[in-house]
């Protein structure tokens, strides 16, 4: 297990993570959803050697946390701790990695009662059957994002489950880790090669692998343009629109491209409430998010406003003091995440232009935006004596710009998609 460590006196806390490549994509469709609810199993019996209620009682009085997530392309453990604590962070950490969760009846019955409780929850929600459209339309109803069902659950093996996450936190030389905060290295060294250094590794590589040939996710982004209407019965009227494009990173190394990334979100998303709420009022706020969600609301969206916007930047690009609004946004954004300064980061940052934006825009988005695309939009159920009154005004048509129709709460979210996986692909090619 590699780690880094950087020291901050003015931090009142220590920030850890640890991450090893290869994750829920390696996994065949028989075996994902048993896999994938490990982490919920796993967590309901104790991954640290304890049941949570236990484990809390024994930290009473302590300031720290530690996490775990199950990814696509990587497995994680993350937190955090007072300096006083780091001790007893590393300490969890060694038992994430020396526990074996084994199932045991009354904790998968919860799990599982908890299970279908959410996907009851989430069947009365109206938002759900707007998401569960997206993602069909976008990832080609691809199992990894299929909503699951209470079938699906019938089908959970609790002994599989334990046993992938028990295999996902086992080989600590596949992971690097990375320790941030108030730390005084005389006594945080010794603790982390006691601690870390001290995991046992196993005899055989476990979910070893190499990042450059992880598995892709099985899906394809259309490559045509979608639009369609997703309607819900709503105690309260509402509206959602969800606009999504592929993204593709054609150059450069996939830290640099993922570092333009996201400084396109915030440049989209500032232009995006500049010229919808501003300047056409259209909407009271809008969200720009990689790979699936930040959807925000507002009253109406206009779809063709936000492609000509967008199609505006691409062919014209934007005026210099977007590129300074953008700069001074990402920095305050990243001094607030207490992230660390990475090269790759700083690189795009003073390589940030008008024309390199321009540049990102056109490379990274379908160029032009309007050529593919995808737009599903929410709007409330009609009911049956509303449909037979419209029946009678058959000399009416719909308006999408109404706001009579398109009253209550909508939204707007350009969305980038497949972003690990064609950057993977760029660095074969």
């Amino acid at each position: 297990m590699s780690h880094r460590t950087l020291i901050n006196s003015f931090f009142q806390q220590v920030l850890f993570t640890g991450f090893s490549y290869g994750g829920l994509s390696e996994l065949p469709e028989s075996e994902y959803v048993s896999c994938s609810i490990g982490s919920t199993i796993a967590g309901e019996i104790g991954v640290f050697g304890h049941k949570p209620s236990v484990l809390m009682d024994m930290l009473a009085g302590k300031r720290v946390e530690v996490g775990t997530k199950l990814g696509a392309y990587m497995r994680t453990f993350s937190g955090d701790c007072s300096p006083s604590d780091l001790e007893t962070a590393l300490q969890l950490v060694y038992q994430l990695f020396t526990t074996n969760v084994t199932p045991g009846e009354e904790e998968v019955k919860i799990v599982m009662q908890m299970a279908e409780e959410a996907i009851h929850a989430q069947e009365r929600d109206p938002y759900t059957a707007f998401a569960n459209r997206v993602k069909e339309i976008n990832y080609g109803n691809s199992y990894f994002f299929r909503p699951i069902k209470i079938r699906d659950l019938q089908k959970v093996d609790p002994i599989k489950a334990c046993d992938y996450f028990n295999s996902c936190f086992k080989d600590p030389s596949t992971f690097t880790v990375v320790i941030v905060g108030n730390i005084d290295p005389t006594i945080a060294i010794p603790l982390i090669l006691q601690y870390l250094g001290g995991i046992p590794k196993p005899p055989e590589p476990v979910l070893h692998f190499n990042r450059d040939k992880l598995k892709g996710l099985p899906f394809t982004f259309p490559t045509s343009i979608i639009r369609q209407v997703v309607r819900s019965p709503m105690v309260e009227a509402q509206c959602s629109v969800q606009l999504c494009f592929p993204v593709e990173l054609k150059n450069g190394t996939m830290v640099e491209e993922i570092n333009y990334v996201g400084f396109l979100s915030k440049f989209l998303e500032t232009k995006m409430m500049q010229v919808l709420r501003f300047k056409h009022g259209q909407i009271y706020s809008a969200g720009v998010s990689v790979f699936l969600g930040g959807n925000k609301h507002s009253r109406t969206g206009d779809v063709d406003l936000a492609l000509d916007e967008i199609l505006h930047l691409q062919e014209e690009g934007p005026a210099d003091q977007d590129v300074s609004t953008i700069l001074e946004l990402e920095q305050r954004a990243h001094e607030n995440g207490l992230q660390i300064q990475d090269e790759a980061r700083l690189k795009v940052r003073t390589s940030l232009t008008s024309s390199t934006l321009q540049s990102a825009l056109q490379r990274m988005l379908p160029y032009p935006c309007n050529r593919q695309y995808t737009v599903v939009i929410l709007m409330p159920q009609t009911s049956r004596f509303k449909l037979l009154g419209s029946f009678f005004q058959s000399t009416q048509t719909i308006n999408f710009r109404d706001p009579k129709i398109l009253a209550g709460i909508a939204g707007l979210t350009i969305v980038a998609l497949c972003l690990w996986r064609n950057s993977r692909r760029t660095l074969k090619g």
